[in-house]
């Protein structure tokens, strides 16, 4: 859990989300307590041979689409990063619009600091993450010029939005994760209203509105705000629920079930309920050919057989969810909040898994271990 800090937001020089990997670019047409952010720009002579140190940095970080960031590595990490430094110090004034290695480096770097941040994040250093969070940004603003003829810088700078927001998900204050989700709505809304043909930047879009409803579903007196992101979402995933699509294609429509169940049964359980089963057989073949689950998705299929008094399979997908995990879920949502547990709220067998997934979410924060040099 990230301790509450005020995110500052890097616009150039001015202060101011499972999500998934950043996308590979394609060209269009072609198929806080106040922290101090740690200055991207550093004092380096000019390489000899810029445009060849950008090549050859762009061809090392090849890495970052392939491999998962290690811990083991931390040092390797290090040193491209001060290496990206350096080179952004000497471009950032003088991009090239029609220079593709300088986008691709712009894509890179932004990428391998959030990345780089991310792997922070999962080692409790919550408060040096931010400082690559924020450098992340600013990169990407510096590449705003490429992005009408590479609309991929833009995914990916809202895909980063929603990759931070994930670290503030068990937080009590959701103010800082909602803000983040703003921030990556703004800049997907005009990209899918530019691009209305890319299902990826759709699906982005779909999943920050879902993501955002995480956390309006916490809020009373938050109907009109649900409203607002449903009407956008049930198009979309309405078709795929008719149309029984193939699991590559069912984005988060395991989520948006759960969503808008807990959407109906605001003003009307029963509607609600019936719905909910309606959807058997697309979540019966959905869990079948789903080879990973993530963890929201078997929370929702546990409470999903609960409400069908199937409590060994409830247990069985409980049993998988990790309490320490950042995406974990708030101990009341089980407790008291969700409509789906009732049935078995009160069984010994979910009570004895409560109490131990209730003290294992309340573990005192872990603290960092990683020293910068």
């Amino acid at each position: 859990m990230r301790s509450y800090l005020p995110l500052l937001i890097l616009f150039g020089s001015t202060l101011f989300y499972t999500h998934q990997s950043h996308a590979v670019l394609r060209k269009t047409g072609h198929s806080l307590e106040n922290i101090k952010p740690q200055q991207v720009l550093v004092s380096a002579p000019p390489p000899q041979d810029i445009a060849l140190e950008i090549s050859d940095f762009n061809d090392h970080l090849h890495y970052l689409y392939t491999e998962k960031m290690q811990l083991s590595a931390l040092s390797l990490y290090q040193q491209d990063l001060k290496q990206g430094r350096i080179l952004f110090s000497i471009l950032a004034k003088q991009l090239d619009v029609d220079d593709y290695d300088q986008m691709s480096f712009i894509n890179n770097y932004a990428t391998l600091l959030s990345n780089y941040a991310e792997l922070l994040d999962q080692q409790h250093c919550y408060q040096q993450s931010l400082n690559y969070w924020q450098q992340s940004d600013q990169v990407y603003q510096a590449g705003k010029i490429y992005q009408k003829e590479y609309p991929t810088l833009a995914y990916n700078h809202s895909l980063n939005f929603a990759r931070q927001s994930v670290f503030y998900r068990k937080n009590s204050d959701q103010s800082q994760r909602l803000a983040l989700l703003t921030q990556a709505e703004r800049i997907s809304a005009k990209l899918i209203k530019d691009n209305p043909e890319e299902d990826s930047f759709q699906l982005h879009h779909l999943n920050v509105l879902l993501d955002q409803l995480d956390i309006y579903q916490q809020q009373a007196n938050s109907y009109s705000l649900q409203k607002q992101r449903f009407d956008q979402l049930t198009p979309y995933y309405f078709k795929v629920l008719k149309q029984q699509s193939e699991p590559d294609n069912f984005g988060n429509t395991i989520i948006f079930i759960q969503k808008y169940y807990r959407y109906l049964f605001i003003h009307n359980p029963q509607q609600a309920t019936q719905w909910l089963k309606q959807q058997h057989s697309f979540i019966e073949n959905y869990r079948h050919q789903q080879q990973t689950l993530s963890q929201r998705e078997k929370e929702f299929l546990a409470g999903y057989y609960a409400l069908n008094r199937q409590f060994t399979l409830t247990m069985f997908y409980l049993n998988q969810l990790d309490p320490n995990s950042n995406d974990a879920t708030a101990v009341h949502n089980f407790k008291n909040t969700d409509p789906l547990y009732a049935n078995i709220r009160f069984q010994p067998e979910f009570q004895t898994w409560l109490a131990n997934y209730e003290k294992l979410y309340a573990e005192q924060q872990k603290q960092c271990q990683i020293t910068e040099h």
